[in-house]
Parts: structure tokens; sequence; C-alpha cells
């Protein structure tokens, strides 16, 4: 698009203010807001200025509603610009804009608090004024928040601020009045954004000090005054309350850190004291042992009391219910009345902690009567529990359980399952309180899982995961619960139909797996039966990927943990693997992950890759769609071939072939070292069919270990896949490296260079070892062809041979038989497939000193003089004497 053209797009833009329809409007306000985020002010100076003239001039209250909306769309897009010089531009927006914006809004407000006061709220000319008020609002705020960081210093700003209680306090009382017309849900709209605003604003501190004495009083008495009848009240008068307690909690919690997070660190520096003792003052002043007193009853007597569409909803749908009560939600009333209970538990926790037990042991105590005193005792559990944490001091947990609570489990009226799914939950808020009582509620949690209310039954079960999923758990202690808990549990599951609830019920599964280990050896037929009807029979959603996930991550827990082979665990979960590592398969970016753990797992506490054979059909096409699992696939490859070791040889040879073929040059230096471990371990399983089936990879991979920039650590993994090749097959050695001289002459000893320059680079004293010992084996064959590397092959083994002795001396000070380095490789790795072929390497088994001069004998033999006078020529006599005093050390 050309300049002319945007210029002609943009004034045609700033023609669109008489549209009528709503959607159309937004659009074009959208378009505006997009157009300014680039070409504002550079290629469009007067935007602001055309947006100002038609706001303020416009025709009709229509025009000034488009333009107001357009305003706003272009405040939040500027805004959103984090450069310097953006925000400084901001700044000064927001200080030109601010007297006409809010004056739109107080003008606007006034036209509709009075047309409301006269009866004319239903005049359908009051929309767009209305609109208006709302999009003038939201930017007067905005500007404030976002560009007028010191607005204590700006009058009008701040008689603002202070103007916006009275407007409230009219919305409320026009609120109150028993009206429904088309500005009740403006006025709502007004409420939130303005109780909103104030609770944003408080966190100036150093400038809403002084506004602490106008706004304290306001919320917290329409706290008190909207939830005197809170049961009845409409669900945005419970927004408003939800605000009111947002805001006291927000003055409550007020720490001294705060003042800096405005303005500059000098000025908060010099205001903190005197600021932070002001607003401490006003703040304790306010929140007196009286208010408190008043705010905690409230709280518990009217704001946590279950309504009636709760009570609803736990019958209609049980499942639901439990799922919101354990949803956290800034806009839930009873979530942010427990968040204000338990700040004020912690702040003033000498306080209130004493008041709060007093407070519900006289509603505990009393008989029941009718469902409203059920939730009172209801909403006075969730308190203690709430206060698990502060209440300690002042709580005699166990005397209480056994004197009050343990009376209200004994009813068998349908009403008191409200107090028996509460009592479990509070089992769970208190078990890192009371760890004496742990075998009582174990007792009490197994009952209630098994309860036919399903609320009481699902809460029971969370509360036993919190018990289960917990540092002081004993596992010698749960013994005799095991089995009845894993019978109500697998009940549980098949009881319950949504997704959501099933991942609940399963997540409780893989803990009791994780916490119990072997104890869940008995029971895990069961296990396997119920997880796999939930595969089966779950039907598609949203959850469903989810839900298969925690299946899988179920079964990989249970493979670990089981003793012994179990044969239905291991029949369920390979269709399973098959399904979720198949490159077609929907779930594929969800499930892959616990899929190749599961693999893995399975794989090698099976030990036996018979059952497994048929999944390997599906590492190419993994490592064709992603390397991003490369490292565990890597690992699955290793336990198929220290495992099935000729079987897997013979079924799937090619297949790893190509496999090297598409990772060795094609993926980074990690990736590569985990490949060419893989390689090592195929030369050593298969010394004389591997090297043939592999020349192609390793003219690329010798090139690799040549290259000057080349990482070290990959090229000394190349050495020790060449170093097994020529230990164990010289032959194929030999001709490999044939045909590589035939296309670049005397590449074998550019390559032997750069073996020995890395030699003492290698990770552990095993690949040390095979490096010299191969090293060492080459001499028979080349070595007056290869005469100047004969000093540094020596000195590798001398090097070597020396580790030897010093690791053997510490083997035997500490009693050990095995090398620590491959001991310590093994444990990191988890393979005992793996573990298993390392130590029956022929290279451990051979002393290298004698290695070495065996060799040395032998290439005399073959050369004669010719070898002798190339060793005075070639090597250091010091190093000649040192080899031969090395048998001494040995001794």
């Amino acid at each position: 698009m050309s300049d002319e053209e945007k210029v002609h797009v943009r004034s045609k833009l700033m023609t669109t203010f008489t549209e009528t329809d709503r959607k159309i409007a937004v659009q074009f306000a959208i378009l505006v807001s997009m157009i300014a985020r680039f070409d504002f002010p550079a290629a469009w100076p007067d935007l602001l200025n055309k947006l100002y003239e038609a706001a303020s001039s416009g025709k009709t209250r229509l025009e000034q509603e488009r333009a107001l909306r357009t305003t706003w769309h272009v405040v939040h897009v500027l805004v959103s610009k984090r450069l310097i010089g953006a925000r400084t531009q901001f700044i000064e927006i927001a200080t030109k804009l601010f007297g006409f914006i809010s004056s739109v809004w107080i003008s606007t407000a006034d036209i509709l608090l009075a047309a409301y006061n006269a009866n004319q709220a239903d005049d359908p000319n009051l929309i767009p004024i209305a609109d208006a008020c709302k999009f003038s609002f939201k930017i007067t705020t905005l500007l404030i928040l976002k560009g007028i960081p010191d607005y204590y210093l700006h009058p009008e700003v701040v008689g603002f601020i202070i103007g916006i209680k009275a407007k409230l306090e009219h919305f409320l009382n026009c609120k109150d009045q028993p009206k429904t017309n088309a500005l009740t849900r403006y006025f709502d709209k007004f409420i939130k954004l303005q109780s909103n605003f104030i609770i944003d604003i408080h966190s100036y501190p150093i400038q809403f000090v002084d506004l602490l004495p106008v706004y304290l009083p306001l919320f917290t008495e329409c706290f008190f005054k909207y939830t005197n009848n809170i049961g009845s009240t409409t669900s945005d008068s419970s927004t408003f309350v939800n605000s009111c307690m947002n805001f006291m909690k927000a003055m409550i919690q007020c720490k001294d850190e705060d003042v800096f997070e405005q303005g500059s660190v000098e000025a908060a520096i010099a205001n903190t004291d005197s600021v932070m003792l002001k607003a401490h003052y006003i703040i304790t002043q306010f929140f007196d042992q009286g208010l408190i007193h008043r705010i905690v009853s409230t709280i518990i007597s009217k704001v946590m009391l279950m309504s009636h569409d709760n009570l609803q909803e736990w019958q209609d749908n049980p499942e639901e219910f439990v799922k919101e009560e354990a949803t956290i939600s800034d806009d839930n009333i009873r979530t942010t009345a427990e968040a204000l209970l338990q700040t004020l538990l912690s702040k003033y926790r000498t306080l209130v902690g004493p008041m709060l037990v007093q407070m519900v042991d006289e509603p505990l105590k009393k008989p029941v009567t009718d469902l409203q005193n059920v939730l009172l005792k209801d909403a006075c559990y969730r308190a203690v529990g709430i206060g698990s944490y502060d209440l300690y001091d002042y709580l005699q947990f166990p005397q209480f359980f056994s004197s009050i609570v343990i009376h209200h489990l004994q009813s068998s009226d349908p009403t008191f399952n409200i107090l028996k799914r509460r009592i479990s939950w509070m089992i769970g808020e208190w078990t890192k309180s009371a760890p004496e009582m742990r075998p009582t509620f174990y007792n009490i949690l197994v009952t209630f899982m098994s309860d036919v209310d399903l609320v009481v039954a699902l809460t029971s079960c969370d509360a036993l995961k919190i018990l289960v999923d917990d540092c002081n758990f004993s596992a010698d202690d749960f013994s005799q619960f095991v089995e009845p808990v894993v019978a109500s549990v697998l009940k549980l599951l098949k009881r319950v139909e949504e997704c959501d609830t099933k991942l609940r019920v399963i997540s409780v599964i893989n803990v009791l797996i994780s916490q119990l280990g072997e104890k869940m050896t008995p029971h895990t037929n069961n296990i396997v039966i119920m997880l796999q009807e939930t595969w089966q029979h779950a039907e598609p959603n949203e959850s469903l990927d989810l839900l298969k996930q925690i299946i899988i991550r179920t079964f990989g827990e249970l493979i670990e943990a089981v003793s012994g082979v179990n044969e239905p665990l291991y029949r369920a979960v390979i269709p399973m693997i098959g399904y979720a590592t198949n490159v077609q398969c929907p779930d594929l970016l969800i499930l892959l992950d616990d899929a190749l753990s599961l693999w893995l797992a399975g794989i090698r506490n099976l030990n036996d890759i018979t059952p497994f054979l048929p999944l390997f059909a599906n590492i190419g096409p993994l490592v064709d769609y992603s390397f991003e699992h490369l490292r565990i696939i890597m690992g699955i490859v290793i336990e198929y071939l220290c495992i099935g070791k000729a079987q897997f040889l013979q079924a799937y040879v090619q297949h790893l072939v190509i496999l090297f073929e598409k990772i060795l040059g094609n993926v980074k230096d990690e990736p590569t070292l985990w490949t060419l471990e893989l390689m090592e371990l195929f030369v050593l399983l298969f010394p004389k069919q591997a090297p043939p089936y592999i020349f192609n990879v390793l003219s690329k991979i010798a090139m690799m270990a040549v290259q000057p920039d080349g990482n070290e650590m990959v090229a000394v993994s190349i050495f020790t896949v060449f170093a097994q090749i020529l230990y164990s097959n010289p032959d194929a050695f030999f001709e490999f490296f044939g045909r590589m001289e035939m296309q670049q002459p005397r590449f074998l000893h550019a390559f032997l260079k750069i073996w020995l320059e890395n030699s003492d680079n290698c990770s552990n004293l095993r690949l040390r070892k095979l490096t010299a010992v191969s090293l060492a084996s080459l001499l028979p064959y080349r070595a007056m062809e290869l005469s100047e590397f004969l000093e540094g092959i020596i000195n590798t083994c001398i090097f070597v041979s020396n580790q030897e002795v010093h690791q053997r001396s510490m083997n035997r000070e500490a009693d050990i038989d095995f090398d620590q380095d491959d001991e310590l490789m093994i444990r990191i790795s988890g393979s005992v497939a793996k573990q298993a072929v390392l130590a029956a390497d022929p290279i451990t088994a051979i002393d290298t000193k004698q290695y070495l001069t065996a060799k040395l004998h032998e290439t005399a033999v073959k050369f004669g003089d010719a070898f002798h006078q190339t060793l005075q020529r070639e090597v250091d006599p010091m190093v000649m004497a040192h080899l031969s005093t090395l048998g001494n050390n040995h001794s």
C-alpha cells in the first residue's frame, strides 16, 4: 500500500463514528488502534486530536460514544508499548487527555443518575450515554494507572479519585432500589469498574495513604451491608462484596516493601518512615478488635455458608460440585472470603486465633435442629480447616476432634453428609499439624470413600491423597489400610463419569503406587483391569487426552514399583505404548513423553524384548517426526540391543543402521553423543557383523572427527567406536581405512594424530583403557608405517596402566571389585542390561601394561631389528625406562 493510500484510509476511518451497527463500530475501533500502534505519532500525528474533536463536538451522543470507544482501543494499544520513548510519550498523552475524558465521565454519570431517579431509565437514547460513561471511565483510570504515576501531585486527579466515592455510593443506592430497567446492567458494570480501580490504585502506597480514610469505611460498611442477606443477593451484589473483601485484604496485607514499587527509590526512601507509620496507624486504628471480630463473624456466619444453589448442584451434579469447590477463582465469593480470613489470621494471629476458636465453639456444640444449623457448622469447620497452621497454638485438635467432631460423623441422617464431607476436607488440612491422629484419619477416610454420597466419597479421596503424599507418611503404619483403600479407590473410579473426576481418582492411585512401592504388588491385577476399562470406555472430549496421559503415567509407576513379572500388566501396556508412540496418533503431543517413559520402564523391568519387538517399528517414524525425544529413544534402543542381542539384530538391523544415518551429522552435539554410545555398544556386541553394516556411517563420522572446529567430546566418542572396531575386528578397521585412503591419501595418519591428541579426554577409565588397548593392538600391523605415533601410543598405555593401579588400590581399600566410573555411569543410566554387557567386555579383564608389553614383543618378532631401531629413534629413553619399571608398581 502506498503512502497516499494509507493517508486516505486513515482519513476515512475518522468518518466512521456515525456507524449505527455496534459490531461494525467495534471492528472500526480495533482497526484504528492496530494502525495507531505503527503509525502514531510519526505518520498519524493528529489522531488524538481527531478523536478529541469527535468526542467533544459530536452532533449526537452516538458519535461521542463511538469516538470514546475508539479512543479506549487506541489508548490500550499505546500503553502496551514498553520502550522508554513510547512510555514517556504516553505520560505526556495521559496528562493532556485526563481533564477532558474525566469530565465526560462525570457529566455522563450525572445524566444517567438523574434519568434513573426520574424514572426515565428505559429511554433508549440513554444507551450511547451509558456506553460513553463506561469507556470514559476505563480510559481515565488507565491514564492514571499507567500515565500519571505521581497523581498525588495533580489536585484534579486526586479530586477525581475522591469523587469516585460519591458516584459509587449513588450507583449502589440505585442498585438497592427494586427496579429493573435498561440501566441496571450498566450500573452493575460501573460498580465493578470503580471498585476494581480503587483496589488497583492501592498499589501506589505512598500516594494512596491519604485516601485510606476515604475508602476504608466505604468498602467495609458495604461489606457488612451487602452480606446481611447474602443468600438472597444477586450475583452482581456478590461481585461487589467480593471487591470489598479484596480491598480489605489488600489493605491488611500491605507490606513495607510495597513503598518502593512506584516512583523513584530516593523519594521512596525519604518518605518510607513517615508514610508507613501513617499507613500503619490508619489501618491499625481502623481494624480494631471490634471490627475484626465483626468481619470474622460475618465471614463465617454469612459469606462462607453454602447457598441453595450450591446444595442443588450437589444433588444434581456432584462431580461438577466437587470440581468447582476445588477451583480457586478470584470471582468466587467464598474463595475470597477464605483468603480474607487467612490474611486476618496471618496478620493478627494472636488476636484472631483465640477469637476464631471461641467463635466456632458454641455453634459446633449446639445440637442440630435444622439445615441452617448444619450449614453454619459446615462454615465453622471450614474456618478451622483454613486456619490449620495459625490455630495450632490455640486449638488442641485431638481433643477438639474427639469431643466435638466425632459426634457429627456418627449420624446416618443424609443432612449430615454436608458435615462428613467438610470434616474429610478438614482432615486433609490438619494432617501436618496433627500427625499423631493419622490412624484415626485413615479409618474415617477409608469408610467415607465408600459413602453413597459421591461428594463425600470424592472429598475423602482427595483428603487421603494429601495424607499419603506427605513427607511424614509411613508405609509401614499404613500397611493395614492398603487393601481397603485400593478397593475403595477402584470402586470410586468405576462410579465417576466425568474425565476430570477420573483424573482426580487416578492421581490418588498414582500417589499410592509411588509411596507404597512393592506393597502394591498384590493389587496390581485389579488396578490393571480398572485402568484398562477406563481407557477403553472413555468418551472423547477435551479432557480425554489428559486422562490417557495419567493412565500411561500410572502404568509407568506401577511397573517401576511392583516386584516380579506380571503378565496382565504387560499385556495391558504394550498396546497403549503402540498407540501413543504411533506418529498418526491424534494425542501424540500430549502422550508421547509418558509413553516413551513407560516403554523404557517396561522393557527394562521385563528384561525380555519378545513382547516389545513389534513396537520397534515405531522408532524410525518417531525420529523422522522430531529429534526432541531422542535421548529416551536412544535409551530404549540400547535396551533392545543389550537385552535382545541376536534376536534384535535379526529382526531390526537395517532399521538400526537407518537410524544411525538419520541422526549422525543432522543433530547437535549432545544427541550425537547418545547415538555414538549406541553405536559403540552395537560393535561391542557384534564385532564381526556390525562393521560392514555401518561402513557408510563410519565414513561420515570419521570426517567429523578430523574437522578442526569439531566438538572434542563428539570426536572422543567417535574414536571410541573406532577403538572398539580396531580391537575386536582389525580386518574391518583396516578395510575401512583402506577405502578412505583411496579418496584421501594418508587419512589414517591424520586420524591417528587427532585421536592421540584427544586420548586423555575420555570420560571414564573403561573408555580410556579401550583406547589404549586398541592403539596397542595396532602395533603388530602398522608399527613401521606409523612409527611417528609410537611414543604417543606407549605414553597412552602407561597413563592408563597407572590409573588401573590407582583404581585397584582404591578398590582394595574400600573392598570394591568393580570400576567405580562404570558403576556411576550405570547408576545414572539405570540400565541393568547395559551393565551386564559392559561387565562382559573382554577389555575389562586385560592388564594394559602386560598387553602393551606383549604387543611390543609381537611387533619386535615380526619386524626384527628395524623395529628396535625405530623404537630408539622415535621413543624417548625415559619413556621406555618408565615402561620397564611399571611392573614393579603392579606388584
